[in-house]
Order: structure tokens, then C-alpha cells, then sequence
């Protein structure tokens, strides 16, 4: 049975067709047997009507429709939904295509192109644990500092209450360490000589401390005789300068300067022309002074000797040659002033006058005069 509710048909005209025409067995309203029916000579009478009127398929209609027509159209309505046959749509015509052309990815084996992809993979791979190496390093160093600022802050100092310094003693100590071995003349010495002599001996004293203890004593040494440079004249201070006077913070390398070992001030000389206008009161800041040499150009230095001058209590030589510095202060030898000289020196100092202080007979360790 078709699946089309239009019954097919094939027409053909007379006397042009020599070939056997079979019915259809398909149509419904087809009442042929399936067996094969030959058409007669093309110059038979039976030619032109051998069409049943009843087949649809001869494109002539029949006239009268039986009651198995009926039924057979009824059936066929029922299968196929009774739907009209679908018209064909025209189809959109289909867009252009696109073809990309792609270079050919293929790879042909080739050694040297082979040892150079090995080549750069093991470079990227030395420089990928290079990188790894240099975070660790970071992450290491920043997990090391934040341990110690944390250790340091929750840790009790040891020191007494009097090991923590003022704020001013701290901003000295700092400026010494940072901007003074760039720039020694700019160091305040004139408020931080005063502030740093004022530390108290309980933090000087102890050890933990050793680090800024160290600190203090270059920056007040550094003062005490950077005072020297200052109050001499030009003449002085150019040679003064000629020996690395007030050029750095090191003063143990300067000319005339002799230190001990631990960085302490031990012989100071001076010579002329390379001598203050007068002793400035900072050298009495120079507490560890064994030996204070002064040869001076009759007038200079001139004037007393300043009242801190008794500070130097470590002294054990002290010369004093061709200056103007006035008669001595009748209590300099006596405690707590110089009373370990060993070797008292007074050469052609016009203005000291003949006598002596009596202060002098209390050097019982005075060997020479």
C-alpha cells in the first residue's frame, strides 16, 4: 500500500510504447493480479482498451467507488493521520565553507633539533630550582627576622631599669652609627657629648650592652677630640687635617692618636703647629688618657687648663712644652684629680710662673719632675 494518500499513475499515450506494461500492485483501488500481464501488439484493437477504468494508475478515474474502496481509503486515511502529502520546501542555499589553511604540524626526527629541545628543557629546569632556591632563601631569611623581632620583644632584658635609655640618648647613639662616618663635622657633639657622659654606669657596666656601650665611647672619644681640631687656628687645623683630624669617625688613625685595645684613647701628642688655641674643656672626656704629650709655639696653647682637666685621672705622663697656658690649679694632683703621675714634665711655659702646686707632694708615684 502506498505511503502517500495521492494514488500514482502513469500515463501513456498510444502506439509509442512496444514494451509489456505491468499494473501496479501497490495502489489500493488496484484490483490486478501481482502476477505479470504483457499488453498486447502494438497493432492490437485491445491496445487502447486494455485500461480499466477502475485504474487510477491508467490517469483515468473511476466513476463508482465499491464499498472495499471505501473501506481500503478509510484504512488508509486512519494509518497515515490523514495528513496531506508534505510539499517540498525549497532548502536555503548552504553558506560558503571556510578551509583555514594550517601549516603542517608534522615532525620529522632530525638529532640536532632533538639535543637543542634537551638542551633548553634542562636550562629551564636549572633555572625553575634557581628561582625555588632564591624563595626559599627569602622566605627562610623573613621567617628568621620576624622569629628574632619576636624573641627580642617578648624576651625580659636582663639589664636594670636604669639600662633603658632616654630618647635623646638613643637618637645620639643612632646618628653616630648612621650619619657621622659619612659626615663627621655634622655630628652634634655640642648635645650629644653631654647626653652620652650622662649614661648611667649601671648600663655602661654591663655586659649585654657591649654593643652600644662600644658606641658611646667612640662618639664621646670622637667628640672630645674633635674639640681639639676646632679651637685651633687655621694653621692648626690645616695640619691637624693633613693627619686625617675630624675627616672620619676612626680616630685611632689620626695623627698624634693612640689607642688601646679596646678603642680607648691612650696617648694623645701634639705638636706645633698642629695644636688647639687653647685645651678645650671636651678633652676631659678622654678619661683613658695614659700619656697627653703638648709641644706647643710659645703661644699656643694659651690660657688655664679647663676644669674637666682633673677628669683625666688615668694619666700617667704629662708634658707640657713651649706654651702660654697659665699656673696650674693648686688641686690638679690631688684625688680626685691626676694622682697617678708618674712623669710630670714643665718645660719653658712662660706663663706658668716658677712655682709648683702643692698638690704635688701627694705623687707618691712621681719618678720624674
Amino acid at each position: 500500500m502506498s505511503r502517500f494518500r495521492e494514488h500514482l499513475s502513469l500515463n501513456l499515450q498510444p502506439g509509442h510504447l512496444d514494451i509489456p506494461i505491468e499494473r501496479s500492485k501497490f495502489s489500493p483501488a488496484s484490483t490486478v493480479d501481482p502476477s505479470p500481464r504483457y499488453s498486447e501488439s502494438s497493432h492490437s484493437p485491445f491496445k487502447q482498451t486494455q485500461l480499466s477504468p477502475k485504474d487510477v494508475e491508467a490517469g483515468t478515474p473511476s466513476s463508482s467507488t465499491t464499498l472495499r474502496d471505501k473501506f481500503t481509503r478509510l484504512f488508509f486515511d486512519l494509518r497515515t493521520g490523514g495528513s496531506p502529502h508534505p510539499q517540498s520546501q525549497r532548502m536555503s542555499q548552504w553558506p560558503p565553507l571556510n578551509i583555514e589553511k594550517r601549516r603542517c604540524t608534522c615532525h620529522f626526527y632530525d638529532p640536532r633539533h632533538e639535543a637543542k629541545m634537551k638542551k633548553q628543557k634542562r636550562r629551564s629546569r636549572c633555572l625553575l630550582i634557581l628561582l625555588i632556591i632564591i624563595l626559599l632563601l627569602l622566605i627562610g631569611n623573613t621567617i628568621f627576622l620576624n622569629v628574632r623581632v619576636l624573641f627580642l620583644t617578648t624576651t625580659p632584658s636582663s639589664s636594670t631599669k636604669d639600662s633603658v635609655l632616654p630618647a635623646n640618648t638613643l637618637q645620639c647613639i643612632s646618628q653616630f652609627t648612621l650619619n657621622a662616618p659619612s659626615s663627621p663635622s655634622a655630628y652634634p657633639c655640642s648635645t650629644c657629648l653631654s647626653v652620652l657622659e650622662a649614661v648611667p654606669s649601671s648600663f655602661m657596666s654591663d655586659d649585654a650592652n657591649s654593643k652600644d656601650i662600644q658606641t658611646i665611647n667612640n662618639a664621646v672619644q670622637f667628640c672630645g677630640l674633635r674639640a681639639i681640631f676646632e679651637t685651633a687656628d687655621a694653621q692648626g687645623q690645616a695640619t691637624l687635617g693633613n693627619g686625617s683630624w675630624s675627616q672620619n669617625v676612626n680616630f685611632c688613625t689620626w695623627t698624634g692618636v693612640t689607642c688601646d685595645t679596646s678603642g680607648l684613647v691612650s696617648s694623645l701628642q701634639l705638636t706645633y703647629p698642629g695644636v688647639p688655641a687653647t685645651l678645650p674643656n671636651e678633652i676631659g672626656s678622654l678619661t683613658d688618657l695614659q700619656t697627653l704629650q703638648v709641644v706647643g709655639g710659645n703661644t699656643v696653647p694659651a690660657g688655664s687648663l679647663p676644669a674637666s682637666f682633673t677628669n683625666l685621672t688615668a694619666i700617667t705622663y704629662l708634658h707640657l712644652e713651649s706654651t702660654a697656658i697659665t699656673a696650674l690649679p693648686d688641686a690638679l694632683f690631688s684625688y680626685p684629680g691626676l694622682v697617678n703621675i708618674s712623669n710630670l714634665v714643665l718645660v719653658r711655659n712662660s706663663k706658668m710662673g716658677t712655682s709648683l702646686p702643692s698638690s704635688v707632694t701627694k705623687l707618691t708615684g712621681l719618678q720624674s719632675l
